[in-house]
């Protein structure tokens, strides 16, 4: 099992109801040692920003006493890296007619972190959603990938005014305010983990087939 999950590109990490870490595979392991998106005090999985530990609390609390109201999807959080980059943190709860198969019966939840944002939020989805047009699109997709509206401008190619216009655009077409904000929304539409299509092993499941 641990090096099953050390395949996975995502860092994983088995929580059990207090957020006590129970089991974290190998690319979890380096980022709790950097400290970034994640940390250990005293066993209790952590992040940068206390309102995003406190939403995994929540989350995780929720997974452990009725996982039907986290649903199968989960619940995604961003959670910024040291160095201001975004990263997302997945939560699902662990089947809980399936607590004999577990790695460890402690487990409540399992967390996926992934570090890179640029193909994991899927901008197209957002767009056709909430009719965002095709350079409103472009802007968000950047957006989504970490960059800043500078950064955007040099990349598109486009004016700081143009694309400020389009991002106020995104904002009041999304209902949004913040580039976090857009993170947190499209965190809806993630799948839990995210790995190479070339290579590596099928996603992790936490339920048995229906």
């Amino acid at each position: 099992m641990r090096a099953s999950l050390d395949l996975f590109q995502a860092g994983i990490v088995l929580l059990d109801d207090e957020t006590k870490i129970v089991h974290a595979n190998r690319a979890a392991e380096t980022m709790l040692k950097s400290g970034s998106p994640i940390s250990s005090h005293r066993g209790e999985l952590r992040t940068g920003s206390p309102q995003t530990s406190a939403a995994l609390r929540t989350a995780v609390a929720t997974a452990a006493a009725n996982e039907a109201a986290v649903g199968k999807l989960g619940i995604g959080l961003p959670a910024p890296r040291a160095d201001g980059s975004p990263a997302l943190i997945h939560v699902l709860p662990l089947a809980g007619g399936n607590r004999g198969k577990r790695i460890a019966l402690r487990a409540s939840a399992a967390l996926f972190v992934t570090s890179e944002m640029r193909t994991a939020i899927p901008a197209e989805s957002l767009a056709s959603l909430f009719g965002l047009t095709s350079a409103e699109t472009r802007v968000l997709g950047s957006l989504l990938a970490g960059r800043t509206p500078a950064e955007t401008a040099r990349t598109m190619g486009t004016a700081m005014t143009t694309v400020r216009t389009h991002i106020a655009k995104v904002f009041e077409k999304t209902g949004t305010s913040r580039q976090s904000d857009l993170m947190r929304l499209a965190a809806q539409f993630l799948p839990p983990v995210m790995h190479s299509s070339e290579a590596g092993p099928p996603s992790l499941k936490t339920r048995p087939p229906d």
